[in-house]
Parts: structure tokens; C-alpha cells; sequence
């Protein structure tokens, strides 16, 4: 096994601004004993091998996600909780895989869009719009696949993934028109729930339709579970107050990083902590005396304060759960 004392991040000069990940990491002393753990982690057993990406596909005649190759003979591919074959996944797509960086597989790639429906209002430059009470940022890193902002127009209906940041805007990452046979839905976290009304990332969803009808009583989700609930079309003339209607709702598969696994993620902070401590797409980073920080020059820089609506590429070994230790932080802005 090699192991390599320093990892140098290259310039970031395209817009999907890859990742690049080390397949290795940092140890104690660069020393060559397997159980001396991540440097300023303490951790015995480190696995090295294997990990998760959050990232864009960058490559389809040899897969690959932020300018890392991966065989996906043996891949589950699922779109939309949906299983799917490689060939249905698209540049641009933002994914997030299971992967072993020893014998460069991936094992498991999952694609899930944040929302489909209509766009009920669109600004004039087309980098802010209203979508089933979700409101979506794009810029100009986000893949319009087989669109043009020319095609962002009111009532058009559009398929949105990326990721939320403090204000629960969508900073989309890849845009197309879904499936004829998709129907509308929302995908986030389930803030709050009562027996007729609950809150999916902001928006208010009415799930009385759900009830039994044989008890009257509504499935009990676990409030911070990410669900997909299907939506009714929205009538042209409801108010933005309007609750949406479920039509069905369901927890939604995600990959889980195992203890000690590498987990590597570029998008916006989400929430940032007194402690120094930040969160993006539900995982939780913890910053030590031993994070490295980057600017996007790769170049290395004194340690910042990460804040939120802060864009930035992230490398760490989980704790467990959704616990990450920061290893590396990349400053995208």
C-alpha cells in the first residue's frame, strides 16, 4: 500500500469544478503501520479503501465522477429510487456512489433530483425560480442538460438536483425535463409533521390524502427523515401559501458511509456552528488542528472560518453515522 505524506490538490478550471480524491489519506509520522490511523484522529483500523463521493459525472465512455474513473460492471444504479441501468445516467448528473478506490469500482451510484414540477415564476435572467414552493438558484456552474435558459420559462416543467443551503434555496447543479411519465414531487427533509400538515424543506405538504382509510391515521414518518413526496399539479392561480397536496410519501434510499470510510463532498454549507464545526448535505464536519485548507488554485492556505452559503469541496473519514472528520477543505469561491 502506498502512502503518500502530502496530497496536492490541482486547479480547478472547468465548470464542474471536479474533485480531486485522494485514494489514500494523510497517517501519523507517515508512518507504514495500517492500525496508526488518520493523522489527528487517534482511530485504529482506518479503512482506506473505500468511501463515498458526492459529486457530477464528468464521463460516460469510462465512468467517471469528478475526474475519478470507477468500473461499474457490478454497479446498482438507481435514478429517482428507481433501478436503473449505467446507460440511463447523464453527464452533469449529480451522484453519489458507493466506491472501492483499491480496485476502482464502483459498487453503487444514486442519482436523486430535489424536485420535478412547473415553474410558477421565473426572473428575468433566469437565475431564480419558483418551483412547487421551492425557490432555485442557477448559476452559471449548473449543467443545463439539453436546455437552454431559453426553455426556463413559466408553467415549463423541469427536473432539479444540487444541493440546499441556509435559506433552503436549491443551488442547482443539473437541470433537464423529466420523464413524460414522472409525476411531480419534492425531495428534502421532514422538518415538521402534524396529523394534517408537514413541512418537507420549507414547504408546507398537506398528507391527509395519505390517512388510512380503514383507521384515518397518516404513516408516521420520523421528523429529519428525507422523504419524496409526490405532488398534485398545483392550480395556475394558488397562492404561494398554498399547501401542496401529497399524493404519496416515501423515505428515500441513501448511501451511508461506514465508520472510518472516506467520505468526500463539494457543494454549499448548509449551517455553520459556533464551534467551528459545518454541515452540507446532512453530513456534519468537525475541523481539528489537522485540517488542511486549499484555495481552488491548490494552493495551501492558513485555516478559515467556514461559513454558511459557503462553496467548498471537502475530503474527511467518517465517525459513524453522519459524523465526518475534516481532512481537506478546498475554498471554491
Amino acid at each position: 500500500m502506498k502512502i503518500f505524506c502530502q496530497i496536492k490538490w490541482p486547479t480547478l478550471n472547468t465548470t464542474l469544478c471536479k474533485i480531486v480524491l485522494a485514494s489514500v489519506f494523510i497517517v501519523n509520522g507517515c508512518s507504514d503501520d495500517p492500525t496508526g490511523g488518520i493523522s489527528g484522529t487517534g482511530k485504529a483500523g482506518t479503512q482506506l479503501n473505500t468511501g463515498i463521493i458526492v459529486g457530477q459525472l464528468d464521463s460516460l465512455n469510462e465512468l467517471s465522477i469528478d475526474g475519478q474513473p470507477f468500473d461499474t460492471t457490478e454497479s446498482e444504479v438507481l435514478i429517482n429510487g428507481v433501478a436503473a441501468s449505467i446507460g440511463e445516467l447523464r453527464i452533469g448528473m449529480s451522484v453519489t456512489a458507493k466506491v472501492d478506490y483499491q480496485s476502482k469500482t464502483a459498487t453503487s451510484i444514486y442519482y436523486q433530483p430535489l424536485l420535478a414540477g412547473p415553474i410558477s415564476t421565473a426572473s428575468d435572467d433566469k437565475s431564480t425560480l419558483e418551483i412547487l414552493g421551492q425557490t432555485i438558484s442557477i448559476t452559471e456552474d449548473t449543467f443545463l442538460d439539453e436546455l437552454t435558459t431559453e426553455d426556463i420559462f413559466q408553467d415549463n416543467v423541469i427536473e432539479v438536483s444540487g444541493n440546499r443551503s441556509k435559506s433552503e434555496t436549491i443551488i442547482a447543479e443539473y437541470v433537464r425535463v423529466p420523464n413524460l411519465s414522472d409525476n411531480f414531487y419534492v425531495v428534502g427533509d421532514l422538518e415538521e409533521t402534524s396529523q394534517q400538515m408537514s413541512t418537507i424543506a420549507g414547504t408546507n405538504v398537506d398528507l391527509d390524502s395519505l390517512a388510512s382509510q380503514e383507521t384515518g391515521q397518516i404513516p408516521e414518518i420520523t421528523p429529519g427523515t428525507v422523504i419524496k413526496a409526490e405532488i398534485e399539479d398545483p392550480t395556475p392561480d394558488s397562492s404561494p401559501d398554498t399547501p401542496l397536496i401529497a399524493t404519496s410519501a416515501e423515505v428515500v434510499n441513501e448511501l451511508k458511509p461506514e465508520k472510518f470510510e472516506t467520505v468526500s463532498i463539494n457543494g454549499v454549507v448548509s449551517e455553520a456552528y459556533e464551534s467551528g464545526n459545518f454541515e452540507i448535505r446532512s453530513f456534519i464536519f468537525s475541523i481539528s488542528d489537522e485540517t488542511d485548507f486549499f484555495d481552488r488554485s491548490g494552493n495551501t492556505m492558513p485555516s478559515i472560518t467556514v461559513t454558511e452559503d459557503m462553496k467548498i469541496k471537502v475530503v474527511g473519514v467518517s465517525s459513524g453515522g453522519n459524523i465526518v472528520e475534516a481532512l481537506q477543505i478546498t475554498i471554491r469561491q
